[in-house]
């Protein structure tokens, strides 16, 4: 059979029922009706069991077709779609129901073939991060045991970690959280290594100028939801500190510094435990740690910086200052600069 060269893209509008969730997401001809489920549950922030999606657990309903149990995973979109098309992506588990239209179909030069969220019904870097997720759910990424390593929590918290410790060069984190292969232009790869590098640059200005607007933030940030963004955010910090290879351990050491790794300790072992992880559920504790996790980064920062950056004691006279030419306090009869001073001449 030859290979297809379809280069036309869909913008398909999904929306979550009457007033929920909306976004415009463009996916590649070439892509498969399993590609679009995952892209847009990943679009979605959809939480549940991506491994059981892959295997067949999803249904796509169309006026007269109906997808489900793996059937048409790997069908083209380029062999359903039409432009005004209307059809429903559902999964389970938890529960989402994505009534979707396509709004129109477009060649591009090369064919795309990565997703892209053009619309998330709110900011420029909502519709990136959506991206992101897209992306990584439609490389299949997303596993049982997988947390998103590209979600908004994750990368802040790896960032905090990277400005807070040893100094590491941006030639090997950048990469981990911008992959080159995933852009369709060298344009996009550019903006989007821009956009991560101001971002990181924001959160050493917040951490070094305003600490206390860092933990609000901070706070605010990883108090939503139901656990999940704390959870990718500790593991986004400790991903930071594992690049920073043994001097973080030797850190951790530190009678001074270690009490304050306890917060990312306890959300690690809670996090790891599925019993454990419904304590997350509870808004009080879940908004106590969010907010201890802020101050501990706001707190191993500072120490960190004072390891990086020791201040240099004043030298202090035990007398008063003796002028060049005065005589000598030795008694020498000769003058200071000549005798004892530390910027004497040697004569000849």
């Amino acid at each position: 059979m030859a290979k297809s060269n379809d280069k036309r893209v869909y913008d398909i509008r999904a929306s979550a029922g009457p007033g929920g969730q909306e976004c415009v997401l463009a996916i590649s001809a070439e892509s498969t009706l399993l590609d679009l489920h995952l892209a847009l549950l990943g679009a979605f922030d959809w939480r549940g069991n991506y491994g059981g999606q892959e295997r067949g657990a999803y249904r796509i309903d169309f006026a007269t077709k109906v997808y489900s149990e793996g059937r048409g995973s790997r069908t083209a979109l380029r062999r359903v779609l039409s432009l005004g098309e209307a059809f429903t992506c559902a999964a389970s588990d938890p529960k989402l129901v994505l009534e979707c239209v396509v709004l129109r179909e477009y060649e591009v030069r090369s064919r795309r073939h990565h997703p892209k969220v053009l619309d998330a019904g709110g900011t420029e870097h909502d519709a990136k991060t959506a991206t992101w997720r897209a992306q990584a759910a439609m490389r299949h990424e997303f596993r049982d045991d997988h947390v998103d390593e590209r979600s908004l929590e994750f990368i802040q918290g790896m960032l905090v970690a990277i400005v807070s410790g040893p100094v590491i060069m941006p030639s090997r984190w950048l990469g981990e959280i911008a992959q080159a292969n995933q852009y369709a232009t060298i344009e996009e790869a550019k903006r989007a290594y821009e956009g991560i590098m101001r971002l990181h640059n924001d959160i050493a200005s917040a951490l070094r100028t305003t600490p206390e607007m860092f933990v609000a933030n901070t706070t605010r940030m990883l108090s939503a939801g139901d656990g999940a963004h704390l959870v990718d955010w500790n593991r986004g910090y400790v991903y930071g500190m594992a690049l920073g290879g043994d001097e973080w351990i030797v850190a951790m050491r530190d009678p001074e510094m270690h009490s304050l790794f306890e917060p990312i300790a306890a959300v690690m072992e809670i996090a790891s435990s599925p019993e454990k992880r419904t304590w997350l559920h509870d808004t009080k504790l879940r908004g106590d740690l969010a907010r201890t996790h802020g101050m501990a980064a706001v707190g191993i920062a500072e120490l960190w910086r004072r390891r990086l950056f020791p201040q240099v004691e004043t030298v202090r006279r035990s007398g008063p200052k003796v002028s060049p030419n005065a005589p000598c306090p030795c008694g020498s009869g000769k003058k200071y600069k000549r005798c004892c001073s530390p910027l004497r001449v040697i004569e000849s």
